[in-house]
């Protein structure tokens, strides 16, 4: 149909519509290529460094028809964040992807890692098919398999839980993760509403990122019930939440249009209506709350009124997190936040102490085994953390990067002495030098495999390798030579340049 529905709204203000078929030829033009783009860039560097015009490249998330179309938009973002490098980052061998902007190593890595399960559209295709047969029997112990319910939501997912899959690599790739928001009456249906928490934490496993989920515990009935001043009484949903499903339902019947569409009797329905809320154990105080405040208004009234407080709620506690740690990734779902890394515990204070509504008991208590240790601060704080054990020749291309000693009495002494213990390695000592800087210890498995492919002569370019054999060579690295520990930096950089 395309424009010509609009055909009447355009004449009667003086426009003409006209079919391409009828109107000019198109030219075909194609594109700029990676590579001309890429090198365009660099002719104009004085206007985009004076006008910050890549300063704020982010991936474009919106749902788009083809695979292939996430394989270029990934590309183009890549090309214009990095337009400043030598080579596109995609084509880039590891060794040049550990010497480029050492500073953001971390950032490079974990984009790469995205591209390259993105491009694997096999492996894709087979997770995808293992994430669909469990959620597909999940659902089937909630809803039966022959309503009409449990259809729609089985084509739904059928048809796009493949797309959904692409846009959260893309989205949670990112150190800073940006959703698109989609707000209809104050709910935020981003990508992350449209995916269970299972794949969620899947993913974000993958970028070795921890996801809490904070949730407001029986949020619409809380809601109503602080409204009226009141505390939800414990398991309101009753056992093993067997009221939950006909609770909602109910609050969803609470208008005189329902009667009155259907042509039933008004004061029958309100009757039927206040017994069975009665009957699921709503306090008589809420009931006429609800009848007084919903019954004359429009049938989606009670929930666009929950939605609005639930995210007010939700917001309040975003911000609370955002003044604790500005770096963090705390986004919506729904009833709740999920953070994706564990939260300090100051957070989790936040948590076990909001209020709203001067009512207190919205979250699940949360305990200590969420809260971000000090060593899980350590290793942010600091910018490089090498947990490998390592053998004699690693150790020597190690010193040869480290230190460049030409005396090999010297050298000889300490990789004997070395070679079989575990290191970790600090910027602060200048142990390494910055080619070889990391953030964490996913990084650190990747230096690994920087050392290993410098001796074994085969330097991994990323796009050539699949994510499955990126992922089996990291557990290659980490088992060289069995546990990992930690050695003191200062015990290595000070005491070991003193020998």
């Amino acid at each position: 149909k395309g424009l010509n529905i609009y055909k009447q709204f355009f004449s009667e203000r003086g426009f003409t519509l006209v079919d391409l078929k009828d109107g000019s030829k198109r030219m075909k033009l194609k594109g700029n290529s990676h590579k001309s783009a890429f090198a365009t860039a660099k002719l104009n560097k004085d206007i985009i460094n004076s006008f910050k015009l890549f300063s704020d490249v982010h991936v474009i998330l919106y749902a788009k028809e083809k695979h292939e179309y996430y394989i270029k938009e990934f590309e183009v973002f890549l090309r214009r964040k990095y337009w400043y490098a030598d080579k596109l980052l995609w084509q880039m061998t590891t060794e040049e992807l550990h010497d480029f902007n050492i500073d953001c190593l971390d950032v490079h890595l974990n984009e790469m890692q995205a591209y390259n399960m993105i491009i694997d559209i096999d492996n894709i295709k087979l997770y995808v098919k293992q994430l669909l047969a469990t959620a597909i029997e999940r659902k089937k112990q909630t809803l039966p398999r022959n309503s009409t319910e449990f259809k729609q939501w089985k084509n739904d997912i059928v048809r796009n839980l493949q797309d959904r899959y692409v846009r959260l690599v893309m989205a949670v790739s990112q150190n800073k993760i940006k959703l698109p928001n989609k707000v209809r009456n104050s709910r935020n249906y981003n990508l992350l509403t449209e995916v269970s928490l299972d794949l969620i934490e899947l993913i974000a496993n993958a970028f070795d990122k921890e996801i809490v989920e904070v949730d407001i515990v029986s949020c619409n009935p809380r809601i109503i019930y602080a409204f009226c001043g009141l505390q939800l009484p414990n398991d309101f949903y009753g056992e093993n939440k067997k009221n939950k499903k006909a609770i909602n339902k109910i609050l969803n019947k609470i208008s005189i249009d329902f009667p009155t569409d259907f042509n039933i009797s008004v004061t029958e329905y309100k009757r039927n209506r206040i017994k069975e809320l009665r009957i699921l154990g709503f306090n008589d105080i809420v009931i006429d709350f609800l009848f007084k405040e919903f019954w004359n208004k429009e049938k989606d009234a009670l929930f666009n009124f929950c939605s609005y407080h639930e995210k007010n709620i939700i917001e309040r506690l975003r911000n609370q997190f955002k003044e604790k740690d500005t770096s963090g990734n705390y986004i919506r779902r729904h009833d709740s936040v999920i953070s994706f890394s564990k939260l300090h515990e100051s957070q989790i204070e936040d948590v076990n102490s909001f209020e709203y509504l001067n009512q207190s008991g919205w979250f699940h208590k949360l305990g200590n085994e969420l809260i971000q240790t000090e060593k899980q601060e350590k290793m942010k704080k600091y910018k490089f953390n090498v947990e490998l054990e390592l053998t004699e020749r690693e150790l020597e291309v190690l010193l040869k990067q480290a230190f460049g000693y030409k005396d090999e009495n010297i050298k000889n002494d300490i990789i004997k002495y070395y070679a079989d213990k575990p290191g970790i390695i600090k910027r602060e000592e200048n142990f390494i030098n910055n080619s070889l800087e990391a953030d964490d210890f996913n990084q650190a498995l990747s230096f690994g495999l920087y050392a290993q492919s410098k001796l074994d002569g085969d330097v991994l370019k990323p796009n050539e390798r699949t994510y499955a054999e990126m992922q089996i060579k990291r557990y290659e690295i980490e088992n060289i030579s069995g546990e990992l520990v930690e050695l003191e930096a200062e015990y290595i950089s000070t005491s070991l340049l003193e020998k």
